[in-house]
């Protein structure tokens, strides 16, 4: 079944076949005197033009592309702004993102997960450049937790800079919409 532009009614392809025969005795010279029905010319409509055009996006992969720039704005950031150890600025990286999108839960969303890659990427260079097992072994035995759960530092590393980066994009998300609220409060006034 094809959709037609003019209506939008499905029809089989037999029927787009004998809409293709018509089309061709009509343009030939074949065709039954219609000049009673119309005040002008007929309009040409060839075949492909009858055939409705859809996008080979989904809308779920449309949102996913306009999610993929705010989220790498936000790691990159959070990658410049972690090079001196600046781990108190990272609110600054998820607002970059939160700004992008304008929306308060896709704002903390794409923050937080663009710090957290951030300092995911930090973590696997560390523990490939240098001895991190014993350093998380140590951690571990101070929070009290046996050297198997060693990697619940790490877990609680990604956690707070999502929960930092998101806080940062959240306030990215509604500053837009605060200064268009206050905007229009003084327009009133």
């Amino acid at each position: 079944m094809l959709p037609i532009l003019s209506g939008f009614i499905p029809v089989d392809k037999a029927d787009l076949h004998s809409v293709n025969i018509m089309m061709t005795l009509f343009h030939s010279g074949l065709k039954a005197n219609t000049s009673h029905c119309y005040s002008r010319p007929p309009r040409r409509i060839y075949p492909l033009q009858m055939l409705k055009v859809r996008s080979t996006s989904s809308p779920s992969e449309i949102e996913m592309k306009k999610s993929l720039f705010p989220f790498l704005a936000a790691a990159l950031a959070a990658l410049i702004l972690e090079l001196p150890g600046w781990w108190w600025a990272m609110p600054l990286a998820g607002f970059i993102a939160g700004f992008m999108v304008a929306k308060g839960v896709r704002g903390f969303l794409l923050g937080g997960l663009g710090v957290m890659a951030a300092w995911a990427i930090y973590i696997f260079f560390f523990a490939s450049t240098s001895p991190l097992g014993e350093l998380l072994t140590v951690f571990s035995g101070i929070l009290g937790l046996p050297s198997s759960l060693a990697f619940v530092p790490v877990l609680l590393a990604l956690v707070a800079a999502f929960l930092l980066g998101g806080v940062g994009g959240l306030t990215g998300a509604m500053l837009p919409a605060l200064l268009v609220q206050n905007k229009s409060k003084t327009e009133k006034k």
